[in-house]
């Protein structure tokens, strides 16, 4: 077999990988090999041309910085209206939808705006059967409690209770009634007071009121409890409710 090495044909020819191969006397691209033809980094807009996202997988996107300055993504539909529009500034959704899940598949934000029930859940218990105390010693209301189920983290609620108090038999006969959270209780108290009035035998009131409380991850129980106060005989609670609102999650 000839040997053609002496004709020195690899500095004649230029390789076919080359992107200036000549055929035809037309100067033509041909495709390019990203895993080993080109440095990535180097691709241009106008060597990249056209590219399937169908066939982009893994890696990172990024749009703007250095010398591109600030990126912009724009999604259109089939007619080329944008629908969605990202860029230095944020993120516009044009007469679309978006729609966010907690981690367990609930929609938390939809096309109509945050989904209350999913975002802020909430609960309330009511005891209508009025009962006494005759104690000075706080106690807890019978059937007058909530179980908050186990929090993921730190969250805020708001604690609302109300309840038709009354003392009497005697004067400055008073009741008092406070919010108790697993075993720390909370200010305000609410107190209702007979005063020092001899022809007064009982006074009552509906009195309501309200806490912000933060609390930790896990499981609470919320109770009220309740004592007379001052040098009443008795004290009442009737007509009790007690709501939370979770504020958010």
């Amino acid at each position: 077999m000839k040997d053609y090495s002496d004709l020195n044909l690899n500095n004649r020819l230029q390789n076919v990988n080359s992107l200036a191969v000549r055929r035809r006397g037309e100067s033509f691209n041909p495709p390019t090999d990203f895993e080993s033809q080109v440095d990535r980094g180097a691709v241009t807009r106008g060597k990249l041309g056209t590219i399937s996202a169908d066939v982009l997988k893994g890696g990172t996107l990024t749009l703007g910085g250095a010398n591109n300055v600030n990126g912009v993504f724009s999604l259109q539909d089939e007619g080329g209206t944008e629908k969605i529009s990202m860029d230095k500034d944020g993120m516009t959704v044009n007469d679309g939808v978006i729609t966010i899940q907690d981690s367990a598949g609930s929609s938390v934000i939809d096309s109509s705006g945050v989904v209350s029930l999913t975002t802020f859940p909430s609960d309330s218990v009511e005891q209508p059967v009025e009962q006494a105390t005759s104690s000075d010693t706080w106690a807890d209301i019978s059937g007058v409690s909530l179980n908050i189920p186990s929090l993921a983290r730190d969250t805020k609620f708001l604690f609302l209770w109300t309840a038709l108090l009354y003392a009497e038999d005697a004067t400055w006969a008073s009741v008092a009634v406070r919010l108790r959270v697993d075993d720390t209780t909370y200010r305000p108290w609410m107190i209702l007071t007979q005063g020092d009035n001899p022809n007064v035998d009982r006074v009552d009131a509906q009195l309501s009121t309200f806490k912000f409380l933060t609390l930790g991850s896990g499981t609470h129980t919320v109770k009220l409890q309740f004592r007379k106060w001052e040098t009443g005989a008795y004290g009442y609670a009737d007509q009790i409710i007690l709501s939370y609102i979770q504020l958010g999650k």
